[in-house]
């Protein structure tokens, strides 16, 4: 297993990351920066591509990133300072972002999903104990709030992918 270094700017405070698709291009939230950086992956090294605020709010509370299942889109979350998502559109060919919206969310969303088919949005808002749903407009990457499913304590979302075992015949 071949190992590389990612180096990210002073107060970035990497998060999470994930690579696209194909694999040409990684994405990182700061933290701290409230930014996601893009890195073009080649020849086993990453070359830094783009650096865009997601929160302009600056709450140093950048939390989670997860693509749409076609990849068009890409979704943050962002807490401590005027909760929301913000949404950006991918371009496939250079692996740029491009912001094309938010939207505010319960108190601090911390982590949330995507539906399989990618027609719902859920948001694990720990401050409200609540799980906050949105739909998905597939063809703009939009969001329309859905409802609110209240929860006990410390909420989190995650989809289990299908499995032979579990599939019905």
């Amino acid at each position: 297993m071949k190992s590389w270094p990612l180096y990210c700017h002073g107060g970035y405070g990497p998060r999470h990351l994930l690579f696209s698709s194909d694999g040409r291009f990684l994405y990182v939230i700061g933290e701290l920066s409230d930014s996601i950086t893009v890195f073009e992956y080649r020849e086993g090294g990453l070359t830094e591509v783009q650096t865009i605020v997601a929160d302009g709010d600056h709450g140093r509370g950048g939390a989670d990133i997860h693509f749409s299942p076609d990849g068009a889109f890409l979704y943050s979350s962002h807490r401590r300072k005027n909760d929301k998502l913000v949404i950006f559109s991918v371009d496939r060919l250079t692996g740029m972002l491009t912001c094309i919206g938010s939207h505010p969310t319960m108190r601090h969303p911390r982590q949330f999903c995507l539906t399989h088919s990618g027609d719902n949005l859920l948001v694990a808002c720990m401050d409200d104990n609540a799980i906050q749903i949105f739909r998905r407009n597939a063809s703009t990457g939009l969001l329309t709030p859905a409802g609110i499913f209240p929860v006990v304590e410390a909420p989190a979302v995650v989809f289990a992918e299908e499995c032979s075992l579990c599939s019905k015949t």
